[in-house]
C-alpha cells in the first residue's frame, strides 16, 4: 500500500476500458510498453528474417512500435560496431546461436 496515494477527479488512472493498448506492431501509435512487452520485441527481434513474422507485421497494421525499431537499429549498431572492430569470433558466435542458423538452438 502506498500512503502517498490519494484519489483526484481531476489526475486519476484511466478505467479498464478506456486504458491504452500495448502493441508491437499495428496502425496506431500505442503508448508504453512493461517488461514483458519488452522481452517479447527483443526475442521476436532474432526472427525477423522470417517471413511469417512479417506477413504478421503486416497483417497488424505494418507499423512497428517506435521502442522496437529503436531495439532493432541498436542491434543492428552492436553488428555494425563488433563488424568494424574486428570483432569476427563475436559476431561467429552470434550467427551460430541464431534461432535461424543450422546450428542455432
Amino acid at each position: 500500500m502506498d500512503d502517498k496515494l490519494r484519489f483526484s477527479l481531476i489526475h486519476r488512472p484511466a478505467p479498464y476500458n478506456r486504458a491504452p493498448w500495448m502493441a508491437l506492431a499495428s496502425g496506431e501509435t500505442t503508448d508504453q510498453w512493461d517488461k514483458v512487452m519488452s522481452h517479447l520485441a527483443r526475442w521476436l527481434g532474432w526472427h525477423l528474417n522470417d517471413s511469417e513474422l512479417i506477413i504478421w507485421l503486416a497483417q497488424q497494421g505494418g507499423r512497428l512500435h517506435d521502442r522496437w525499431c529503436w531495439l532493432i537499429e541498436d542491434e543492428l549498431d552492436r553488428f555494425a560496431r563488433l563488424e568494424q572492430e574486428g570483432k569476427a569470433a563475436e559476431l561467429e558466435e552470434i550467427h551460430a546461436n541464431a534461432p535461424t542458423s543450422s546450428s542455432g538452438r
